[in-house]
């Protein structure tokens, strides 16, 4: 077991947590490979930790969980703690129970040694530690280090003074006051410039990030020809002032143009977003809103037709074989459905037909052919139409359906009649 510190300060999750003559039940069947539990009630338990099942005292598994979601731990390692993994049955008696367990005792014993070796390090062994107010550090020739940590080091490389000095060292955090030297400085905190800034002409390089940042913005320019100048670099995610540049600009957010936008020869490609704010129109040549245009207007026409052939001696409605769909552009547009219906009854037989969308009902039944007594068969067109509002912009399909209302002989659709089947078509028509 390897200890936190001193690479780190251990946090409570880490050092495991513990609670007193804690027992909770197993709520749903654990198998052997399972990674979150779930108990009737963790409450009772701490954010992480160890827990045993009880349901096998001559073996019991524990189990170390890092978190609880609900009442389902989770993060959880099997067969924690040196024991052995097994399948555990919710039966209202199994019991997750927070033991003494080994690791509580290590982990804790693995940190406390940690921290004493740390300190033994650094000022010895002895029956007191005592960390001086002020210290007095040399420097040897050979390393100049000043060691302010554990492997981090300040080298101070200086020559000989030619009388002995005090360098005092700025409390840079407390303060504004701080030193640039040569090569690459690390700014954290506000902080003041008492004269300019100059940028060495081998970058010309602000790094605008944090630390670590491979972001930069170079500034490439030659010296003013005439009177010094301040360039003022705009706060374009604070307000509406941009700057658009020659080549590809990428827009986000919303931008406000101090002055007309005038595209020569160019188009706004939109895409599948819509040009918005636009002022009603009042004269030719200008851009008309969408409210400005009156009336209902056609949005798509679906037509379809077939001559497959069927016939019914059923009562029972069946599909006539003529289908189309639709796909409104809005659940507000209303279907202006057209149909003509080939259909034959035999003799002293009566046909009925209905119109469908989806699976209801909209138009029907009704009578659309009758084969009289004298008569072997009748063929017609039967025709119909309606205004249907399906309120949904998911696709819906519109079919006829035929039946025998009543007689002894078939109904048929799309028959044939001297070698040349009847034609039946139907028109959908969005209008919103």
């Amino acid at each position: 077991m390897s200890a936190i510190w001193p690479s780190a300060v251990a946090t409570t999750l880490q050092m495991i947590q513990a609670a007193n003559n804690t027992k909770v039940l197993l709520d749903v069947d654990a198998g052997i490979g399972d990674t979150s539990i779930t108990v009737d009630d963790a409450s009772p338990l701490p954010t992480s930790g160890y827990v045993t099942f009880n349901d096998n005292e001559s073996s019991p598994e524990t189990i170390q969980y890092t978190g609880v979601s609900g009442n389902v731990l989770t993060g959880v390692t099997r067969a924690a703690d040196g024991t052995t993994a097994g399948a555990h049955t919710a039966n209202g008696t199994t019991a997750l129970e927070m033991r003494n367990n080994a690791a509580y005792h290590n982990t804790l014993a693995t940190e406390i040694i940690a921290i004493e070796q740390n300190l033994s390090d650094r000022f010895g062994t002895g029956t007191n530690i005592v960390v001086p107010s002020s210290r007095t550090f040399t420097l040897a020739k050979t390393s100049n280090q000043l060691i302010l940590g554990t492997t981090n080091t300040t080298t101070i490389s200086a020559t000989a003074p030619a009388s002995s000095a005090v360098y005092t060292i700025p409390d840079v955090g407390t303060t504004a006051n701080f030193v640039m030297s040569a090569g690459t400085q690390t700014i954290a905190g506000a902080k003041t410039l008492s004269s300019a800034l100059t940028i060495t002409p081998t970058s010309n390089q602000l790094v605008l990030g944090g630390a670590g940042s491979t972001n930069t913005v170079t500034i490439s320019a030659g010296t003013p020809g005439t009177a010094s100048r301040t360039w003022t670099i705009p706060d374009i995610t604070g307000n509406g002032t941009f700057a658009a540049l020659e080549g590809t600009q990428t827009f986000s957010g919303a931008k406000t143009f101090s002055a007309t936008l005038t595209m020569s020869g160019a188009t706004i490609a939109m895409g599948s977003n819509k040009i918005t704010g636009l002022a009603a129109a009042t004269a030719n040549g200008d851009a008309v809103r969408f409210e400005q245009i009156s009336g209902y207007r056609v949005l798509q026409i679906v037509s379809a037709s077939t001559q497959t052939s069927a016939s019914s001696t059923s009562s029972s409605f069946a599909d006539t074989n003529l289908t189309a769909s639709i796909t409104p552009a809005s659940s507000s547009s209303k279907i202006l459905v057209m149909f003509t219906q080939s259909i034959g009854c035999g003799q002293t037989t009566i046909g009925t037909v209905q119109l469908v969308r989806n699976a209801s009902v909209i138009l029907g039944p009704a009578e659309a052919c009758y084969g009289g007594a004298s008569s072997n068969e009748i063929m017609i067109g039967f025709g119909g139409s309606i205004i249907d509002s399906p309120a949904t912009s998911s696709s819906v399909t519109y079919k006829t359906q035929f039946a025998r209302e009543s007689g002894a002989n078939s109904v048929y659709v799309q028959d044939s009649f001297s070698a040349v089947h009847g034609l039946s078509s139907i028109t959908l028509i969005e209008i919103g």
